[in-house]
């Protein structure tokens, strides 16, 4: 296979600059592209965090379900008023000991 001769003076030269220019060009797109896939990446993360409800702060025992205020101590202080009060509502108040044998 024949060598490659150059014509002019300098051509050698003038191609081997441009052959290194094409080469710094092809790191430089290469470097340009993983950084545009970088950024690409971190903005759509950061647009689905966005998207997500913010909860400012944990209740219950599964984040994200919803909390039902269920008044549980009204309901308490009703149960006791209506079973085991002084006067309760429901039935006649019975002293608990009488219930339970060899209780003392």
């Amino acid at each position: 296979m024949a060598s490659t001769t150059f014509p002019i003076d300098g051509a050698q030269s003038q191609f081997t600059n441009y052959a290194k220019e094409m080469e710094e060009w092809e790191e430089e797109d290469d470097i340009l592209l993983q950084l545009y896939v970088s950024n690409t990446t971190i903005i759509s993360q950061y647009l689905e965090e966005e998207d997500q409800p913010v909860c400012k702060r944990h209740r219950g025992s599964i984040p994200g379900h919803k909390v039902i205020d269920r008044q549980r101590e009204a309901a308490h202080a009703r149960l006791w008023n209506d079973y085991f009060s002084e006067n309760p509502t429901f039935g006649e108040r019975k002293n608990i000991s009488q219930k339970i044998p060899n209780a003392s």
